[in-house]
């Protein structure tokens, strides 16, 4: 089961926590859901904490890199922050960390959107700490 939060960190940074387990199905699902609705509400700067999660399948990695390419296309940034454990490796393992912009903290993820809006400042093309 995954179960979803979402919590307003800055006036533009939603961060939306991801507990339990993203697998395919309707969990997966559910997170798409999630991100099209931040998309109809033109949400531009969005981190996925997953210092709950405590499994992803190559299904919920998918849905993961779509969501994060969904935001892009929209002029946003996802930024993934706090894997651990399996769910670290896992995204490792598939080559996900070299398509994400993956965080240890989620306070890394929060400086890098704001080191980003600073004028002059180019994105960061890091995709981990």
């Amino acid at each position: 089961m995954l179960n979803v939060f979402k919590e307003w960190v800055a006036p533009d940074i939603l961060v939306v926590r991801l507990a339990g387990r993203l697998t395919l199905g309707r969990n997966s699902q559910e997170l798409e859901w999630h991100m099209e609705e931040l998309l109809s509400q033109n949400q531009k700067k969005v981190v996925f904490d997953l210092s709950r999660l405590t499994y992803i399948d190559s299904a919920g990695i998918g849905i993961v890199t779509v969501c994060s390419g969904r935001l892009k296309e929209s002029g946003g940034q996802l930024r993934v922050a706090c894997a651990k454990g399996a769910v670290q490796q896992l995204l490792k393992l598939t080559g996900a960390d070299r398509v994400l912009l993956l965080h240890a903290t989620l306070q890394s993820a929060l400086e890098a959107f704001q080191s980003a809006s600073q004028p002059g400042a180019q994105p960061s093309a890091t995709p981990s700490d």
